[in-house]
């Protein structure tokens, strides 16, 4: 199995490293998680759950490389995430942010 590092480095080589890039790709690799989610509803074929799986995983890939590219491995965001969780146990706005239409 490979690093996290060699596979970052992978990524840095084959693929662009700049955030609208990758955000145009994860938005792609949603796209086909979605369509994947829609076919395990709908039974298509035999290999639906495996379908899903790989899609799950390039969307994970994917969201790897940006915090790769913003500095961060897997596991500082996987523990940023659960901090945020855990702190939103008594402070439910923590971190939550506000778009506003303009």
């Amino acid at each position: 199995m490979n690093t996290e590092k060699e596979i970052m480095q992978y990524f840095d080589d084959k693929f662009a490293m700049t955030l609208n890039s990758r955000m145009a790709k994860l938005r792609e690799e949603v796209n086909e998680l979605t369509a994947a989610e829609i076919n395990i509803h709908l039974n298509t074929n035999e290999n639906v759950e495996e379908e899903f799986i790989d899609e799950v995983s390039d969307v994970l890939a994917v969201i790897i490389h940006l915090g790769h590219i913003l500095g961060y491995t897997c596991d500082e965001l996987l523990q940023r995430a659960y901090d945020k969780c855990k702190i939103r146990e008594t402070n439910p706005d923590y971190k939550h942010s506000k778009l506003k239409n303009k």
